[in-house]
């Protein structure tokens, strides 16, 4: 008995991926599993470009489908370039000048080095945030630059966007050598100073002293007369920060 999967064969029939030929005789996938991005110009272009040629770089796209493709993941203010293009023969290259001149970082890179350099730490965020912040202002002001220049801007960028005069002197003491680094010092001795402070709240709270505050801060100009008893309890609470901060 013939069965559905072939001559001879007994079980049901083998399932292969569904392939197509170009014009060219190259087989290729009919069916991904996945499409490309839309693009509306509100997101990075050059994103957006990376995904969509590796996508036709899979699909083993020939250059009418690939336009094709691209000209159909445009939307919005992005489709609005397709007017632009040339009426005899345009191609992928054609499209892809288009959209650099329209919403490339490439000529907007001066208002994102305007952002870098007036970059600050938000109220309550986070350091994995800010991190994250820079790092992409700096992909997006800088880019194609020399890994040492970036390196170096990293870092400055990251160390001023700091809100705490204190993190930033301890960091450079440090001298992290990229922005990786100088995120994983701050992380670390934000932490650390936290988890000092609220042992010493602790402590004063039990014993109905004052609470203390991180070193950059416990030093403040007053018209009071100084107090010796406050000046000793000062000193040893500034010892003992430092003793556990090394």
């Amino acid at each position: 008995m013939v069965s559905q999967g072939g001559v001879g064969s007994s079980g049901p029939p083998s399932v292969q991926p569904s392939q197509v030929s170009g014009a060219s005789g190259v087989t290729k996938p009919a069916n991904p599993l996945f499409k490309p991005q839309k693009y509306d110009g509100s997101k990075c272009l050059e994103t957006f470009l990376l995904q969509f040629n590796y996508f036709a770089l899979y699909m083993r796209w020939e250059e009418p489908d690939k336009f094709l493709h691209m000209c159909a993941s445009l939307e919005g203010p992005a489709g609005h370039v397709l007017w632009e293009l040339p009426q005899v023969n345009p191609t992928t290259q054609h499209l892809e000048r288009l959209l650099q001149a329209r919403f490339g970082t490439q000529l907007q890179a001066e208002s994102y080095k305007a952002k870098l350099r007036t970059c600050r730490r938000a109220k309550l965020e986070s350091l994995q945030d800010l991190y994250r912040d820079i790092s992409r202002l700096i992909q997006l002001a800088h880019p194609g630059e020399g890994d040492k220049l970036v390196k170096y801007i990293g870092v400055e960028s990251f160390i001023n966007a700091l809100d705490d005069r204190y993190l930033r002197l301890e960091i450079l003491k440090l001298k992290p050598t990229d922005l990786e680094e100088a995120a994983s010092h701050a992380i670390r001795l934000e932490a650390l100073v936290d988890s000092v402070d609220g042992r010493t709240t602790d402590s004063s709270d039990q014993g109905g002293g004052r609470s203390s505050a991180r070193p950059h801060t416990v030093f403040a100009v007053t018209d009071n007369k100084p107090d010796k008893d406050n000046d000793t309890d000062l000193v040893k609470r500034i010892e003992q920060l430092e003793k556990e901060l090394k």
